[in-house]
């Protein structure tokens, strides 16, 4: 069972890195910048960004356990996991995850139909 969730959470992830791809895209073209080049350059960095802060800081964030950090004080609960450090059982169940995710995202590049 927990094989599932990990792989429908990472399907979920990619998901959402299609959308945030499209909706960078489409924002960034109607800026309107001179050079095409130039346009290139700033959705790359868009999507780069916003897709590492989906992928890995939400994933990592989601499962972490700010208790014993200076971090502590952190209101909200969905940021309240399991696991204070990374131990063998952080890798079990969060590595593949991060791992199916990046696996998911490298593959989308190529049946990408836009």
């Amino acid at each position: 069972m927990g094989y599932g969730i990990t792989e429908c959470v990472s399907v979920a992830i990619t998901i959402v890195n299609i959308i945030i791809r499209t909706f960078n895209i489409f924002l960034i073209t109607r800026i309107g910048y001179y050079t095409v080049s130039k346009e290139t350059g700033v959705i790359v960095n868009s999507i780069f960004i916003s897709t590492w802060i989906n992928t890995a800081l939400v994933l990592l964030f989601g499962n972490a356990n700010f208790s014993e950090t200076c971090l502590h004080f952190w209101p909200f609960t969905m940021f309240n996991g399991e696991y204070t450090n990374m131990t063998q059982n952080w890798y079990l169940d969060i590595g593949p995850a991060l791992i199916s995710t990046m696996f998911f995202n490298s593959i989308y590049v190529y049946i990408d139909f836009g």
